[in-house]
């Protein structure tokens, strides 16, 4: 197999990597910078399709047999990834400065809920699993099987989003998405799941849970 699929993923991670770096510098609100990184990967994507690098035909629906599937990962990422950030929270106590901009991004009504709801739906979902599922954990598996690929691209994944306490919640989410994908061979599954546990986390700090 040529090199140039895992050049590409390499790329479009350092590209990802920028982004949030430059995204960090940008004049604009807090609540709406946090959605710059995904709107650049949703555009990546769209460019990553229109040079065929990827398939629509990757986003087909899941089929009937993989439902079960799909719902013991939506199951298994809820519990371990919340359960993991709050252990995280709990015992290795991030800065005040730190917690100070989370609270910024947390829903504090039925409106900001929703709408944080629809872009996690409609951009950051599949923005992320189209590049780090499709691309990045696509292109390794190609090259090194799937469980080499799975351990790596979910690292990747966590790694790419330059946040220390959040590096152990995402990499379970990066482990849950990229087995949903292999077992169903569908990337909407992913997306699914990744979906879902993002609106959890949503509805869970709007309840202050």
């Amino acid at each position: 197999m040529s090199d140039r699929p895992l050049h590409e993923a390499a790329l479009a991670v350092l590209s990802v990597v920028a982004v949030v770096i430059l995204s960090s510098y940008l004049p604009i609100q807090e609540s709406i910078r946090v959605y710059t990184p995904s709107l650049a990967l949703l555009a990546l994507t769209a460019i990553l399709h229109l040079t065929g690098r990827l398939s629509t035909s990757m986003y087909r629906p899941p089929g009937r047999a993989s439902i079960p599937m799909i719902a013991s990962s939506v199951v298994g990422v809820v519990v371990t990834a919340q359960f993991t950030s709050y252990l995280v929270f709990q015992f290795l106590s991030p800065p005040e400065t730190y917690l100070d901009s989370l609270r910024r991004l947390i829903p504090t009504t039925p409106q900001s809920l929703l709408l944080s709801t629809v872009m996690m739906w409609l951009v950051v979902a599949p923005a992320e699993e189209s590049i780090f599922r499709g691309l990045v954990f696509g292109s390794l598996r190609a090259v090194m099987g799937f469980g080499k690929a799975l351990a790596l691209s979910s690292a990747v994944f966590a790694l790419a989003h330059l946040d220390p306490w959040r590096i152990p919640p995402t990499l379970l989410v990066g482990l849950f998405t990229g087995l949903a994908y292999h077992r169903t061979g569908t990337l909407s599954s992913a997306i699914i799941v990744h979906g879902v546990n993002n609106t959890a986390s949503l509805i869970f700090s709007y309840l202050n849970l």
